[in-house]
C-alpha cells in the first residue's frame, strides 16, 4: 500500500520535471503557479522517498556487515583447513618415504622435495636442540644483554635500519672530531693570545719602567705582595 503510494507519487513527480524542463518559456510562470499549489504533496512525497531510501540503505549496510562478518569465518576455516592439510601432507611424504626406502629409482618432483625439507627439519634432532639451547642461553641473559641483542637483530634485519645506522654512526663521530678540534683550537688560541699578552707586558715594562728582568714569577711575586700585574699610568712630561 505504502510503498505503491510512494512509487506513484515518484512517478507522478519525475513527470512533472520532465514536462516543465520541455515546455516553453511562455508557460513557465503557469507551471510555477500550478507547482506552487502541489508544495505540500510535493514535500511530502520527498519525505517519503527520503525515508525509504535511508530504510534500504540501512538494510543494505546491515546485509553487507553480515556478510563480512560471515566471510572472516570462512577465511579462518580455510586457515585451519590449509594448516591441516599442510600437515597430511608431511605424514603423507613419510608415508612416500617409507615406500621409497626400497631400492627404486624415481623421477625428481618439486612438491615432493619442498616436504621434504619440512620433513627433514621437523625431524633432525640437531636442529631441536640448537633451537632449545639458543631459548636457553638466551634466558639466562641480563636485561641489558637482551636489550644489546635485540636492538643488534633489528639493525641487521632490513636494508633501511642498516642504512640509518651506518649514516648516524658516521655523523656522530663527525660531531665528536669537530668537537674535539674546536677544543684543541681554542686551547691553542688561548695559550698564544695569553704569551704574546705576557711579551707586550715585558716589553712594556723594559721600555717604559727600565725592568728588563721582568718575568712570571717576578709578576707574581709583584701580585702576592699588593702589586697587580697591571701595569702603572705613564708619566707625560
Amino acid at each position: 500500500g505504502q510503498t505503491s503510494d510512494s512509487s506513484v507519487n515518484e512517478t507522478g513527480i519525475i513527470k512533472d520535471v520532465l514536462n516543465q524542463s520541455s515546455a516553453p518559456l511562455t508557460s513557465f510562470s503557469d507551471s510555477l503557479t500550478n507547482t506552487s499549489t502541489r508544495d505540500s504533496p510535493s514535500d511530502e512525497a520527498l519525505t517519503a522517498i527520503v525515508i525509504s531510501q535511508r530504510e534500504r540503505f540501512r538494510i543494505r549496510n546491515i546485509e553487507l556487515e553480515n556478510d563480512n562478518v560471515s566471510l572472516k569465518q570462512q577465511i579462518g576455516i580455510f586457515q585451519n583447513e590449509m594448516d591441516k592439510l599442510r600437515s597430511d601432507n608431511i605424514k603423507l611424504y613419510e608415508k612416500i618415504k617409507f615406500i621409497q626406502s626400497y631400492p627404486t629409482t624415481r623421477a625428481a618432483d618439486e612438491s615432493i622435495d619442498r616436504y621434504s625439507r619440512g620433513y627433514d627439519a621437523s625431524l633432525d634432532p640437531f636442529t631441536n636442540f640448537t633451537k632449545q639451547e639458543k631459548q636457553k642461553k638466551y634466558e639466562s641473559l641480563k636485561l641489558h644483554e637482551k636489550f644489546a641483542l635485540n636492538f643488534g637483530r633489528f639493525i641487521l634485519s632490513s636494508h633501511k635500519s642498516r642504512t640509518f645506522f651506518v649514516i648516524y654512526f658516521i655523523l656522530v663521530h663527525i660531531l665528536i672530531f669537530l668537537s674535539l678540534y674546536k677544543m684543541v683550537h681554542t686551547g691553542s688560541s688561548v695559550r698564544d693570545m695569553s704569551q704574546i699578552c705576557f711579551d707586550k707586558f715585558r716589553e712594556h715594562m723594559a721600555g717604559v719602567h727600565g725592568d728588563k728582568d721582568f718575568h712570571l714569577e717576578h709578576a707574581h711575586a709583584g701580585a702576592g705582595a699588593g702589586v697587580g700585574l697591571t701595569p702603572p699610568p705613564h708619566i707625560h712630561r
